[in-house]
């Protein structure tokens, strides 16, 4: 739906209009995280990441054989087509297109596949990242947690991102669940 973007915005401003007077007559506490560079900067979403692309370089070095055989096909029609038989360049050509053909799918396939099996290992990591951080919200009684990317504007003293990375990572280790201090 063209919009939702701005209508996701909007409803998000209009909601923190409401709430924000509210959290603050009543004393509540109020942080803002942007989970996706928290996901990136953590230990673990590192590794995630680290091991996407070298999925996505061993793919790519796939694809380039492949692309390499596609300009093989292509100078061997351009330099010696006039030395095949009509038959002989018609089938190049076709082979040609073929290879062109199955590239452009590999290369939709190959992307769509990275980025699946980047967004399920970011899914499990995402998942308790946020356990952790409705805990720590919870300890510390955090009226209201939003997504920074939600947001227009956000003082940097509510941003709890680094933090969250920080705790996490300690977390991860083993370490009990730390607090944001």
């Amino acid at each position: 739906m063209p919009g939702a973007g701005l209508i996701k915005t909007v409803l998000c401003l209009f909601c923190l209009g409401m709430f924000f007077p509210a959290v603050s007559q009543a004393g509540g506490v109020v942080w803002v995280v942007d989970l996706d560079r928290a996901l990136s900067l953590t230990s673990q979403g590192k590794a995630v990441l680290a091991g996407v692309m070298e999925k996505a370089d061993a793919r790519e070095t796939e694809l380039r054989g492949l692309a390499k055989e596609i300009e093989i096909l292509r100078k061997d029609l351009t330099v010696g087509g006039m030395l095949f038989s009509p038959e002989a360049r018609q089938e190049k050509k076709r082979e040609l297109k073929d290879k062109m053909r199955s590239l452009r799918r590999r290369q939709r396939k190959s992307l769509l596949e990275l980025n699946q099996i980047k967004e399920d290992a970011l899914a499990q990591l995402k998942a308790r990242m946020l356990s952790l951080l409705a805990e720590m919200a919870s300890a510390h009684k955090v009226s209201y947690v939003f997504k920074a990317k939600d947001l227009l504007y956000h003082s940097s003293g509510v941003d709890v991102t680094d933090r969250l990375v920080h705790a996490f990572n300690r977390f991860e280790q083993g370490e009990n669940a730390p607090k944001l201090n």
